[in-house]
């Protein structure tokens, strides 16, 4: 079924959109709502219900800081790095629209930040935040 309209002026119709959004999740998906099955399934499905059900019109965000939060790089030894990369990989098979660069995803810096995102299709964006002279997320000119 089509998404609803509401009338407006001069003839015109209004559409509707849905935005969905998290935020903060610092490297987790906690499993308390999804009653022992994968949180990121859940997640997804609920997603993706809400866009059939509205023809599509829904747009996914993610505030920023999904990354983990170390308190250094030495933090992050070979396990935390491989939990990172699999977290990450999970989170681009949920297809955001839209990701925020949040504070966790540049404590190791802006060429970390690329390196564990380049092969990742989410769209990564920043405003005001730039390495070098260029865009830290790539997805900005």
């Amino acid at each position: 079924a089509p998404a609803p309209r509401a009338a407006c002026e001069a003839g015109r119709t209004l559409e509707r959109l849905t935005l969905l959004h998290v935020g903060d999740t610092h490297g987790h998906f906690h499993g308390y709502l999804s009653e022992g099955r994968s949180p990121f399934a859940v997640l997804r499905g609920f997603v993706e219900r809400k866009r059939a059900e509205s023809g599509g019109r829904v747009l996914f965000l993610d505030a920023g800081d999904a990354f983990l939060e170390p308190k250094s790089a030495v933090d992050l030894d070979f396990l935390s790095r491989q939990e990172q990369d699999l977290y990450l990989s999970s989170l681009d098979r949920m297809r955001y629209d839209a990701v925020a660069v949040g504070t966790t995803e540049l404590l190791l810096g802006p060429d970390s930040f690329r390196e564990r995102t380049r092969r990742l299709s989410t769209p990564y964006l920043t405003a005001n935040v730039r390495a070098a002279a260029r865009s830290v997320s790539g997805s900005l000119p």
